[in-house]
């Protein structure tokens, strides 16, 4: 990949085997829009509308900025008093295909940024977001991602999609920055980015739901972040929990993981599939798999949330468990899915053989 070059805060810390190089330490001061209004105008980039008459750019918000009552003081984002519109905030929402209603996007990461700034923030339980930062221009972006799991996709060939989780763009925003509203709705393209996000802030939400609903004294996630990766090119779903078991993982885990939801479906005959190395690390990347390719009668939310519930079972299940009966269940089922590739029995097998008591126990223990 080419470099691409970045503002971030001073405490970013970039994934881990990423080159980076830090160009410039720069202090850029949180509240003074006029510099930031200089700078798009130095790189051609002027802020027309948010000018009176073409020079009178809109001053900060003069009050305490450590103030709860800032935003509604005196002096606000227009420099006459009221509320700051130059801070972003606002709501972001998933359509619920069962319940035909928007629901709200909980704790998922919102970052705001320009080519000076940067900020990440995080929506709350009612799928509102509220910036500290203020901006004359801002792009908003949702990533699927918080302490709890993190979503990542991949459309055709862009491998490096699976390093981050997915991300939605809500445009570039000027203007009145403090009620934006925005909901994810169902694409009837499967392969679409819209399709992407909306199944990707299903299944984010679908985690949380969870989490609430276990018990955990009995029921509980690996401590470790879940990595959840979702696939337009496949309709079946699977548990492997990579990530949790680490780098001892039989070879045979990796590269059924990646003929199943990657190279046959994804990339066709993409040269790269037989280079020995690529399935052994795109595998570790993630620990549950869900692909979406499926008619859109079997595509709703509930649909989403009854497959995801099933694979968080077996995540719990791994975390009580650990590696080596894990190693042993998933490696039955790969037997007994090749064995009978094709057939009414894939998968799981006639239920006769003597790995039929541990894929038993496991598939049970997630149908709870």
């Amino acid at each position: 990949m080419p470099w691409f070059y970045t503002v971030v805060d001073a405490n970013f810390t970039p994934p881990s085997g990423i080159q980076y190089e830090i160009l410039e330490q720069v202090y850029i001061p949180n509240y003074n829009l006029l510099l930031e209004a200089e700078a798009f105008r130095i790189t051609g980039n002027p802020l027309n509308n948010l000018c009176d008459g073409g020079t009178d750019y809109r001053l900060p918000n003069p009050c305490d900025p450590n103030d709860p009552n800032c935003m509604d003081s005196g002096g606000g984002g227009t420099g006459g008093g009221g509320v700051n519109t130059n801070r972003p905030q606002g709501a972001i929402r998933v359509f619920d295909i069962n319940l035909m209603d928007a629901r709200p996007l909980r704790r998922a990461m919102v970052v705001a940024k320009n080519f000076l700034k940067i900020e990440t923030v995080y929506t709350d339980d009612a799928g509102r977001f509220t910036c500290t930062k203020n901006f004359n221009r801002v792009t908003i972006t949702i990533k699927f991602k918080n302490n709890h799991a993190q979503i990542k996709g991949l459309r055709g060939a862009r491998l490096w999609q699976l390093f981050f989780p997915v991300e939605a763009n809500l445009g570039r925003l000027r203007g009145e920055l403090n009620n934006i509203d925005r909901t994810i709705f169902r694409n009837d393209e499967v392969r679409s980015r819209g399709m992407r996000h909306w199944v990707a802030a299903t299944v984010h939400n679908n985690v949380l739901e969870f989490s609430d609903m276990a018990n955990p004294d009995e029921l509980f996630l690996p401590n470790n972040q879940i990595k959840i990766f979702i696939s337009p090119g496949a309709s079946a779903a699977s548990a492997p929990m990579f990530v949790q078991r680490g780098p001892v993982i039989p070879e045979i885990h990796k590269l059924y993981f990646f003929r199943k939801f990657i190279a046959n479906l994804s990339l066709g005959n993409f040269a790269l599939y037989y280079y020995s190395w690529l399935p052994s690390h795109l595998s570790r990347l993630v620990d549950i798999v869900f692909g979406y390719n499926k008619v859109l009668e079997l595509l709703d939310s509930d649909d989403i949330s009854e497959t995801i519930f099933h694979e968080l079972v077996h995540a719990a299940h791994y975390a009580k468990v650990g590696g080596d009966w894990w190693h042993n269940f998933v490696n039955s089922e790969l037997i007994e899915g090749a064995n009978n590739d094709g057939t009414d029995w894939d998968t799981y097998g006639h239920g006769n053989t003597e790995r039929s008591p541990i894929i038993a126990l496991g598939e049970s223990w997630a149908g709870i």
